[in-house]
């Protein structure tokens, strides 16, 4: 069938979209567009598509077509209200519930050739042996390679649990081409995938995600860290996106104390839907002097999170304004299994604000906070004080925008440094350190094979180790000319080392150690550290 036959249609699906976007989004007789809905009678939108399913010249599937508008209707709601498909919505809630299927593999490309970057503790790659730095020869005879390989791939690999894949497989110092036969199975998603010492008195617990594993995750990792009798608590929620919000209740119930307001909901009617207490007697960390790490990326459940902590002066929030989304979706079902988040009501935190953003200030809102130089100074974020509220100590904190630190730090810059940029945008440290081990695994004593041995190996001559990094750059692309950027590169030198043996830990498995070093002379930190050293100072920032 031509395709041009379905020009005038697709015009009219998109305007059709628009018109009852517009009065979903700009009614403002609200009560009109409900009985307009559900009176009984067909809605508009019923009547046109029953007409086109009926009359229009050409057959149509209207299932593909109503796939089309629900999208469009919801673009004109607020940014949150989302449609899933059937497909779309398993995926979602596999994320969730802190699992997938698949075979545990992550890959980057180097050279129009999938490589093996690292592999799931206990998946069915790594109990296979699959290593890191291992490239993809082909995935059920499919060759690997080409500009396309990562979708090829990623096509091939995906799969119903239970299912088998043919990997076959080309490493380092072997002849030979490796073949594997791996079975899909769940896949675990660890969401607090690091907790350790910063010194004798202060643990580090990071949390990338509230998921409904989450909070038995960060009980495993505070009761080891408990043991050390440590006085202070570093929580990061950096870049942390949020998830289920009992999740993060139940893990900031163990911070706050019995009958503290984590948060509460308002709905349509203007009344309080919802109240989270926390109801836990004898809460975990209740001893502890603790710091919330926050920056842009920090959203949703997290500013719950951090909201709370801060209404109820229990934490110094510290790091960057959040990123401002406090709306609540109400998970609705479809007849065909689609599934709707519907926006039903807005988070309040304990003091009684909401920290939700302005919709407009989504799509601009990151290269707003770049420009007003919000990540370089504390007072370049203009608040809107006309309203104001107080924590339980009675200091002042104030609506909208996200939550605001009550420490700032400056963001971290990258030296204004080209190459490291590049270095981190092309992810060359997970690749080189990938390549790395895949070597020195072929040649060592796999029997005594430990992560020690491997970052040993690779560091015991730093030059050289610089030397290899900025020859697997320009084999990736990066041109350097070593003569007229000596200077910038003995500069950066100490970064470049310090990312590539955190790269090591991490495709070897060992999480904590990666972010010890990922994070080495971070501002943030390093301000907590410093903050907890002054007692009185940490104490003042929570007093009115």
């Amino acid at each position: 069938m031509n395709s041009k036959k379905y020009v005038p249609l697709q015009v009219f699906i998109i305007f059709l979209a628009g018109l009852l976007a517009g009065k979903f989004g700009f009614s403002t007789n609200k009560e009109s567009v409900g009985i307009s809905l559900f009176n009984g009678k067909p809605s508009k939108l019923q009547s046109v598509i029953n007409l086109i399913d009926n009359r229009y010249v050409d057959p149509i599937d209207i299932d593909s077509l109503t796939e089309l508008i629900i999208p469009e209707i919801f673009l004109k709601l607020d940014p949150h209200t989302k449609y899933y498909s059937s497909d779309s919505r398993q995926q979602t809630e596999k994320n969730i519930k802190g699992q997938f299927y698949g075979i545990g593999l992550e890959h980057s490309v180097i050279k129009d050739s999938v490589v093996v970057i690292s592999t799931i503790e206990n998946s069915p790659c790594s109990i296979a042996g699959i290593l890191p730095g291992d490239v993809i020869v082909s995935v059920d005879s499919v060759l690997i390679q080409g500009k396309k390989c990562t979708e090829v791939f990623q096509k091939l690999i995906s799969g119903s649990k239970g299912t088998s894949v043919k990997l076959a497989v080309k490493r380092q110092g072997v002849d030979s081409i490796l073949h594997y036969n791996v079975v899909r199975k769940d896949i675990p998603l660890v969401s607090v995938p690091a907790a350790f010492l910063m010194d004798s008195l202060t643990g580090y617990v990071k949390i990338t995600s509230f998921g409904e594993k989450t909070y038995r995750e960060f009980l495993n990792q505070f009761n080891r860290l408990k043991q050390n009798n440590i006085k202070n608590l570093i929580v990061d929620l950096r870049d942390n996106g949020g998830g289920l919000v009992v999740a993060a209740r139940d893990i900031v119930s163990e911070l706050l104390l019995p009958g503290d307001t984590i948060v509460y909901t308002i709905g349509r009617n203007m009344e309080r839907d919802l109240l989270i207490i926390d109801t836990v007697k004898n809460p975990l960390c209740k001893d502890l002097n603790v710091v919330c790490l926050t920056n842009y990326g920090t959203a949703s459940a997290s500013e719950i999170f951090s909201g709370a902590l801060q209404d109820n002066d229990r934490a110094v929030i510290m790091g960057r304004r959040t990123f401002g989304k406090g709306l609540v979706q109400t998970p609705i079902s479809l007849s065909d299994n689609s599934l709707v988040r519907l926006t039903t009501s807005r988070y309040y935190t304990s003091s009684g604000r909401t920290f939700q953003k302005k919709y407009e200030d989504y799509r601009s809102d990151y290269n707003d906070r770049l420009k007003n130089g919000e990540l370089d100074s504390a007072n370049a974020y203009k608040t809107d004080t006309s309203k104001v509220f107080f924590t339980k100590n009675g200091r002042k904190v104030y609506s909208g925008g996200g939550v605001m630190p009550d420490f700032f730090v400056l963001e971290k810059k990258s030296d204004n440094s080209f190459l490291l940029y590049q270095f981190e945008n092309l992810g060359l440290y997970s690749k080189f350190a990938a390549r790395k081990f895949n070597f020195h695994y072929k040649n060592s004593d796999i029997l005594a094979f430990s992560v020690s041995d491997f970052v040993d190996y690779l560091f015991e001559d730093e030059k050289k180790l610089t030397e290899d990094f900025l020859s697997f750059a320009t084999y990736c692309g990066v041109k350097i000319d070593v003569k007229k950027e000596k200077k910038e590169l003995l500069t950066i030198n100490s970064l470049v080392l310090n990312k590539i043996k955190a790269y090591a830990y991490y495709v070897a498995k060992d999480k904590n150690s990666f972010y010890k070093y990922l994070y080495l002379e971070n501002p943030d930190l390093d301000s907590a550290i410093s903050l907890f050293q002054q007692d009185f100072r940490f104490d003042s920032i929570l007093k009115r």
